[in-house]
């Protein structure tokens, strides 16, 4: 599999993709900005061979160990929920998305 970090509106993305796909190629074009509205995160750590790091996403589970190649495109900034109200709160949510998803490339 191959995972492609950008958004949909990349048009050199988009282009790539479709040929990686005409080609045979699995690919997931991970937009971050919809972390973790639309994306839900499961990572498991444990030694051997039971470790696993999925997102749920487009109606579909992605084990993201499966990927042998990433392309860090053009990342878009987490979006959060828009009923979170600002302040610490909203900064705290911030930080721990953005932690999650720096935790997730270490495990890659």
């Amino acid at each position: 599999m191959i995972v492609v970090i950008s958004h949909s509106s990349d048009s050199h993305a988009t282009e790539v993709i479709q040929k990686l796909k005409a080609q045979g190629a699995e690919v997931l074009l991970l937009d971050t900005a919809q972390f973790p509205r639309d994306i839900q995160m499961n990572i498991k750590h444990s030694t051997g061979q039971h470790s696993h790091v999925d997102i749920d996403f487009d109606g579909r589970n992605w084990n993201l160990l499966d990927a042998r190649v990433i392309w860090w495109r053009r990342p878009n900034s987490i979006l959060l929920h828009p009923e979170l109200s600002p302040g610490e709160n909203l900064s705290f949510t911030y930080g721990e998305c953005y932690a999650a998803l720096t935790g997730l490339w270490t495990c890659l």
